[in-house]
Parts: structure tokens; C-alpha cells; sequence
């Protein structure tokens, strides 16, 4: 199992249903007092597989990891990308690994969805030449930028517009065909999460200088555009 930033969605693993030992994940939002089940549920599609051994959520709560592996002892393992669109979980991408490797023992999302860590317990990979590096048991750790496998909202993005842009203190957020604002994220290049607000004009002069993705969250979707802090 595992939550979302602000603990109002959570993505449960509900198990294998046997005989053909297939698992299925479902996700759940807080509202109203009340938890209820968010989309459809995300189940595997190959019997025999552990599907769900480890799930992880983005922090926004609108992509969900799954890894699984092979029964046996293969160590042959898959981490399955979906994101929430449209009101069920959408499978975007896979990273399948046949060489033992486990990668599905430990998994993790940044806060933005848009970059996924892989821990495995198996070999890291083949032995380079006069090395033992890579035979046998290990560990190793794989980080994934997964975010050009995401979705913006096409009408969204061509419906907002931040300025000026580049900018050294003030940024404003414009909205036009009758989009309303429910939330403005904006992230580093490495995916922290470094301002969240409400506002429209957003006060950017404590930044560092570089480039931020800034989310806009709207009652008919989202999308990111990039801005330059001088």
C-alpha cells in the first residue's frame, strides 16, 4: 500500500485470486468523509505473476507504479506505469527486466509522478570483462524519468499562459475559457516540489535561479509549462 502527499488517496494491493494467482490493485480518495474507489481496478493481465509485489503512488495521486515478477525462480521482474485520466487508471509505459534482476523488490515515485526508482536484489547487469561486478546476487538502485510517457491536458495547455516569462520575482498564471484555478505546483528540475498555491500571482524571488516546471491543476484538467527563473 502506499499514499498520496496529502494522505487522501491511497493505492491498495487486494491480493492474488487463485486459481490462477492474478492480483489487482485499486486506488481510493477521501471525500466527503468517505473513501471511495478512484477509477477502475488495475489488474494484471498475465496469469501466474505477482502482480502487485510492490505499489507506489505519485504524491499528487494521479500515477501509480505496480511491480511484479515471474514465480519461480527466474527473478525475471515488471513495473507497470498508470495514470488516472478520464476518470479510470490508464497503463502509459512498462520497464520489464529478464535478466534476474528483481527490479520490482523496491519501488518509488518523485512528488510529481515524473521520475520512478527501481531497486533490485538480484544482479545489476552482465559482468564486464575481468570484472566480477554483476555475477551473482547484489543489489542496485535505477532511476527512470518517466514524465514524457505522462499526459497534459491539450485544451488545458492551450488554455493557460504564465508571465513574464522569463521572470526574477512575479509570476502570473492567466486562465481563459472558463477554466478556474484549483491548484499551481511547481517543481525543480530534479522533481521537489518547491512551491504549491492557490493564487494566480505567485512571488518567485526567494528562487534559486534555473528552470521549474509549473503545474496548474484545473476543474477540467492539468498541464505544465516550463519558466525561467532569472
Amino acid at each position: 500500500m502506499d499514499m498520496s502527499s496529502d494522505g487522501n488517496t491511497i493505492a491498495v494491493t487486494t491480493g492474488s485470486k487463485q486459481p490462477q494467482n492474478i492480483g489487482s490493485i485499486n486506488v481510493y480518495k477521501y471525500v466527503n468523509n468517505n473513501w471511495s474507489q478512484l477509477g477502475n481496478p488495475i489488474v494484471s493481465q498475465a496469469q501466474n505473476e505477482r502482480f502487485g509485489s510492490n505499489v507506489a503512488i505519485s504524491g499528487s495521486g494521479n500515477v501509480v507504479v505496480v511491480g511484479s515478477y515471474e514465480n519461480g525462480n527466474t527473478g525475471n521482474g515488471r513495473v507497470d506505469i498508470f495514470e488516472y485520466l478520464q476518470g479510470n487508471w490508464v497503463k502509459k509505459g512498462d520497464v520489464i527486466d529478464k535478466n534476474g534482476n528483481n527490479i520490482d523488490w523496491a519501488i518509488a515515485l518523485s512528488r510529481d509522478g515524473s521520475s520512478l526508482a527501481l531497486r533490485s536484489n538480484g544482479k545489476i547487469g552482465p559482468k564486464p570483462a575481468g570484472s566480477n561486478e554483476g555475477k551473482g546476487p547484489s543489489s542496485g538502485a535505477r532511476v527512470y524519468d518517466i514524465s514524457g510517457i505522462l499526459s497534459s491536458d491539450i485544451f488545458v495547455l492551450d488554455n493557460f499562459n504564465i508571465y513574464p516569462n522569463p521572470t526574477t520575482d512575479i509570476l502570473n498564471i492567466e486562465l481563459k475559457e472558463n477554466l478556474t484555478l484549483e491548484k499551481v505546483l511547481i517543481y525543480n528540475t530534479s522533481g521537489q516540489l518547491v512551491k504549491e498555491t492557490s493564487n494566480k500571482t505567485i512571488n518567485v524571488s526567494g528562487f534559486a535561479k534555473g528552470i521549474y516546471n509549473v503545474q496548474v491543476l484545473t476543474n477540467q484538467g492539468k498541464a505544465t509549462k516550463k519558466v525561467i527563473v532569472k
